[in-house]
């Protein structure tokens, strides 16, 4: 009996051993496919990682990013939503900045603002570099903003010229 039970905790030892492992490798693939810019490969390892490790931070990170380079927004608001679920621990920083983009390319200027605004006001660390970009994202929503209500008032004028 002994024996046995000493038999399947080696076995089970073994396994998570070769899953972390693989877990491993699927992170190294994950980034390297990521730094190529090969982003349907990375996607591809993040959904392969995922399978073995669905609360991976990391991984659910670079899906959602992965997919954002993609413009899957769907999918990369499901995935970084659920990132957001996970990381309770504020474990991930960048997540509000990912989630801001997505908002931002569907036109939602005002939350992708202020999601931009919660990533500077967290104080993750971030570097001067990553402040300034998002600073750069911030103003380009509200240029945005501004093109669109420009917009906006040359078709109400236009429609009022027609319509008198």
């Amino acid at each position: 009996m002994n024996r046995l039970f000493l038999i399947i905790i080696l076995l089970i030892g073994f396994q998570v051993i070769g899953s972390t492992q693989s877990i491993k490798k699927l992170m190294a693939d994950v980034e390297t496919a990521f730094q190529k810019k090969d982003y349907p490969t990375a996607l591809a390892n993040c959904i392969s990682l995922l399978k073995v490790d669905s609360t991976n931070l990391v991984g659910l990170e670079k899906a959602g990013q992965t997919a954002l380079e993609l413009k899957m927004y769907k999918l990369a608001l499901y995935y970084l939503e659920k990132l957001k679920q996970l990381d309770t621990a504020d474990k991930i920083p960048y997540k509000e900045v990912h989630l801001a983009r997505i908002e931002h390319h569907q036109g939602n200027y005002d939350k992708a603002i202020s999601l931009y605004r919660k990533a500077l006001s967290n104080n993750y660390g971030l570097s001067e570099e990553k402040q300034n970009e998002i600073n750069r994202r911030i103003e380009a929503c509200r240029e945005s903003q501004s093109v669109s209500w420009q917009d906006t008032s040359a078709r109400v004028k236009l429609l009022s010229g027609i319509n008198s």
